[in-house]
């Protein structure tokens, strides 16, 4: 997911976005983004902060293969529903 710079209010990023492995992305414009969010912001803003915090925890913990293992799973899930 991208677009964090709409979910905190402005309408500019910092970052550039790429995907990482070979597939299909879908976007959303970004006041039909606000909308959705409106409806659904403090799960989205729950499951983000959680996603981050365990991904950061991982990466200082974890080993390298784990954290290559980890990667896979998450590429895995974001293709199979991307494809639903």
């Amino acid at each position: 997911m991208t677009g964090l710079a709409i979910v905190y209010g402005t309408d500019r990023s910092p970052c550039s976005i790429f995907m990482q492995i070979e597939g299909e992305g879908q976007q959303i414009g970004s006041q039909d983004l606000r909308a959705a969010m409106a409806r659904s912001f403090l799960l989205y803003a729950h499951v983000f902060a959680m996603q981050s915090a365990y991904t950061a925890l991982a990466n200082a913990q974890g080993r390298l293969e784990d954290g290559l293992a980890r990667w896979f799973l998450m590429a895995q899930d974001r293709r199979f529903v991307a494809q639903s």
